[in-house]
């Protein structure tokens, strides 16, 4: 079964500010497009087995996996086999304060 990707506007936000801040905070901008297409790429490696990825473990229903220094957050609706990326966020934030309420 293939799965559908969807991105909160949220998720699009965090995508959009680490690129920014690789590109034009640290001057790095062959750096910020690498990692740009690794988290998409990974990300599209959802359509195929998301649920192989662990929980979260405060919040059970998000899943995560890691690209780089970064932490992909997602959820799987298998009612319309739709994964939903929720956060991507850099991996020693306080994630339980970053993902509050999600």
């Amino acid at each position: 079964m293939n799965w559908t990707i969807q991105f909160t506007d949220q998720s699009k936000d965090d995508i959009k500010e680490i690129y920014r801040y690789i590109s034009y905070e640290l001057l790095e901008t062959e750096a910020a497009d690498r990692l740009y297409k690794k988290l998409l790429s990974r990300i599209q490696g959802l359509t195929e087995m998301p649920l192989r990825f662990p929980q979260y473990r405060t919040k059970r229903s998000l899943r995560y996996f890691s690209v780089d220094n970064y932490l992909v957050f997602y959820r799987v609706i298998k009612k319309s086999s739709t994964v939903q990326v929720v956060r991507v966020l850099y991996g020693r934030l306080n994630l339980n304060t970053e993902l509050k309420g999600k």
